[in-house]
């Protein structure tokens, strides 16, 4: 039982091939090289998505300002059709006077 353990710890010892012209430290840097850029990659993604949600609020912020401003322009619209009609009466009533009185 022990001779099979040792042979089991002996086959696991070899992961890293001793071929290998790489040192453990050199490859324990490169993997702490990849770590750090993998989380610079998700930091900029995180970034890049928040950039995104607020490009979008500014989106939808400025259709809300064009909806208001195209609301006010019909409302004022409306209001100088109905002044024009009331001065149209108006006019109209003061020539059936007139065509009254003459």
């Amino acid at each position: 039982k022990t001779a099979a353990m040792c042979k089991t710890i002996e086959n696991n010892s070899n992961v890293i091939p001793s071929s290998s012209k790489v040192g453990l430290p050199a490859q324990v840097s490169q993997l702490q090289a990849e770590v750090t850029l993998a989380m610079q990659a998700a930091e900029e993604k995180a970034v890049a998505a928040e950039l995104a949600v607020v490009a979008r609020l500014k989106v939808a912020e400025a259709e809300a300002d064009a909806r208001v401003k195209v609301a006010e322009a019909e409302a004022d619209a409306r209001v100088k059709v109905a002044e024009a009609r009331a001065k149209v009466a108006e006019a109209e009533a003061d020539a059936r006077v007139k065509v009254a009185e003459a």
